[in-house]
């Protein structure tokens, strides 16, 4: 299944992974596009969440700038 953020309204952050392994994270802004066709994809527009689940439920911490 293919998932896709176009053209969001609100800078979205978004993480595409497997049930075991992320494949892509990071953040769209409302001139962008991104799609993916991993089988999940999570999207917020918070970034504290977006780092919570990062580090809670993948053990990953991003550099910046996203």
């Amino acid at each position: 299944m293919r998932h896709e953020i176009k053209y969001p309204t609100e800078p979205t952050y978004f993480i595409a992974y497997t049930n075991t392994t992320i494949f892509g994270y990071g953040l769209v802004h409302p001139d962008q596009v991104m799609d993916t066709g991993q089988p999940l994809l999570y999207t917020t527009l918070n970034e504290a969440e977006w780092l919570e689940k990062l580090l809670v439920e993948f053990n990953t911490i991003p550099e910046p700038p996203y």
